[in-house]
């Protein structure tokens, strides 16, 4: 009996079969969707944080013509993110730029690429952490303070790191809801700003207000392009969880892709509204509006409404944290696999929430009558690995038709649902098998010889129709 191309597709294994020819075996959940994955990188990125933060400083130093820093900017970094998606659509492993730069340049580079990268998320992560105060103060009502900051932001790390424990669907939930949030916050702020707060003209655009360094304007521009440069990365974080991914040779560069161009045009339009909404761009330049973006949300929305939009920053900020821990802490795995650092045995240990949360019963019915063991043994997850192998033989089972090699947990199943009519199959049924990781990973079988397919993959191993006699039914539900 020969596999059709749906059943093929359904049950092929290829994301396992490529990291096995690369060295690893997964114990990762894939679960993470295409946009789920762009909602990572995005968060990531948040176009909202970026600008927000920046925005005040960067207008001061370079004027409103810092705006073309970010189509600069963004245009050097596309390029960049194309390599990228080449790069994991060959490698794709968890951790990013330290797996990639292993196999490129060998694995001394690849530390210290490693170290740099991680080095770059822990400043990162302070940074933007430190960076919510402001606004969460604002949105509270109460003066901000280094001490208050420094204590919001060590708040707001631990909530992440305790959002990143709880696994990888819940990681991906809220990073689509951050991206829901900011995505549509940024786009209602700017339009409300563009059409009823606007106080500059399109022109201000190519205005530098006299602004120079030794009589060149180009030192100023340069000083404001750190908002472009703070802005436009986070597009490897998709890569960076490669393993939770399905096919991510293919989804991961399109996300990446995503990343940038909404990231990108969403930040652009952001700033622009900002800028054409500043009621006195002198007052900013000369330091006399030091909170520009504070002024302009008051004046257009007022104390509740300004609050409001303060509210969907504050999301912004916490899911970026967020996108930001899952990065560092794929990074730190990646090494702790590779024995590269202090403490890998511990470190390269994966969370039951994220290791075990994917198995999926499936339910191999035989013909009405059959008097066989309803029986469901856990195979293919890496907990039950040690107990799988006192269970080669079940009982009443014929040792020729209970044997079968056992395949420790190799990655978790997406939510591909399997339809007993894609099969070809039917009768009446009853169960007694185990449906992990889009395949079966070891043979169960009863006492009437039904015997559940061994290692179903790329449709070269999906049965003998001897051994089921009447032809099966196949179903899945959670364990």
């Amino acid at each position: 009996m020969s596999a059709s191309p749906d059943l093929s597709a359904v049950l092929a294994d290829s994301d396992a079969e490529q990291l096995r020819k690369l060295g690893y075996t997964s114990n990762f959940n894939r679960s993470m969707s295409l946009w789920e994955n762009f909602a990572l990188g995005f968060t990531y990125l948040s176009p909202v944080v970026g600008v927000y933060t920046l925005f005040g400083l960067c207008l001061a130093a370079g004027g409103p013509p810092m705006f073309w820093a970010y189509l600069l900017v963004g245009c050097g970094q596309l390029l960049v993110c194309l390599i990228f998606g080449e790069v994991v659509s060959q490698f794709p492993i968890s951790g990013g730029v330290y797996p990639w730069a292993r196999r490129l340049v060998g694995k001394r580079w690849a530390w210290m690429v490693g170290w740099i990268y991680s080095i770059a998320l822990c400043v990162t992560i302070a940074a933007v952490a430190v960076g919510a105060g402001p606004y969460l103060a604002a949105m509270m009502g109460f003066e901000p303070s280094n001490n208050t900051n420094i204590i919001i932001a060590l708040v707001l790390t631990l909530f992440a790191t305790l959002v990143n424990l709880s696994g990888t669907k819940v990681l991906a939930r809220i990073a689509m809801f951050g991206f829901l949030c900011e995505l549509v916050g940024a786009v209602i702020v700017g339009v409300y700003l563009l059409i009823f707060e606007r106080h500059q003209s399109i022109s201000v655009l190519f205005n530098t207000f006299d602004i120079s360094v030794d009589g060149s304007y180009l030192p100023a521009f340069l000083t404001a392009s750190l908002a472009g440069m703070f802005l436009y990365y986070g597009f490897e974080a998709c890569g960076d969880v490669a393993e939770e991914t399905p096919n991510p040779s293919k989804r991961i560069p399109v996300a990446m892709r995503m990343t940038i161009y909404i990231g990108g045009i969403s930040a652009m339009f952001a700033c622009l509204a900002l800028i054409l909404a500043v009621p006195d761009m002198q007052a900013v330049i000369n330091g006399t509006d030091k909170d520009p973006v504070t002024t302009i949300l008051n004046n257009a929305f007022g104390p509740v409404g300004s609050k409001v939009v303060m509210g969907v920053v504050m999301i912004s900020f916490i899911s970026c944290v967020i996108s930001l821990q899952a990065a560092a802490s794929r990074l730190l795995y990646s090494y702790a696999r590779d024995e590269m650092v202090i403490g890998s045995r511990l470190l390269k240990k994966i969370s039951p929430y994220d290791a075990g949360s994917g198995c999926r019963a499936v339910r191999l019915r035989c013909p009405a009558g059959a008097d066989h063991h309803p029986r469901l043994l856990p195979a293919g997850c890496s907990r039950h690995h040690r107990q799988l192998r006192g269970h080669r033989h079940l009982p009443g089972v014929p040792d020729d038709r209970a044997r079968g090699p056992v395949r420790p947990h190799e990655g978790l199943e997406t939510k591909r649902q399997i339809h007993p009519r894609r099969l070809g199959l039917g009768g009446e049924h009853r169960r007694t098998g185990l449906w992990c990781r889009g395949h079966y990973q070891h043979g169960l079988a009863t006492d009437t010889g039904c015997r559940v397919v061994h290692q179903l993959r790329h449709g070269t191993e999906h049965g003998h129709r001897d051994w089921f006699g009447p032809a099966l039914h196949v179903d899945r539900q959670a364990v």
